[in-house]
């Protein structure tokens, strides 16, 4: 389960079956709408909204790609510095 609290529409989750999608609106600190953008073949259509409990998100995939992106910044940071 990854925490939704202060999540922002826009942002992209992998969900259970394989699905990513994307948050439209925070419901509450448990539920989000999302819009799925990648759904593998059964598993739903592209385009559609539907709710998406805490408990069946996988990952936050916006989240991970920032992770990358200040880790290499803040790496290059402590080698000038020491």
């Amino acid at each position: 389960m990854i925490e939704l609290i202060g999540i922002e529409p826009g942002t992209k989750l992998l969900i259970v079956g394989g699905i990513t999608a994307e948050v439209v609106e925070a419901v509450n600190d448990e539920w989000v709408r999302v819009r799925l953008v990648e759904v593998p073949e059964g598993r739903g259509t592209a385009g559609a909204e539907e709710l998406c409990h805490a408990t069946d998100v996988l990952t936050n995939l916006s989240r991970e790609a920032g992770e990358v992106e200040v880790r290499s910044t803040e790496g290059e940071g402590d080698r000038e510095g020491s």
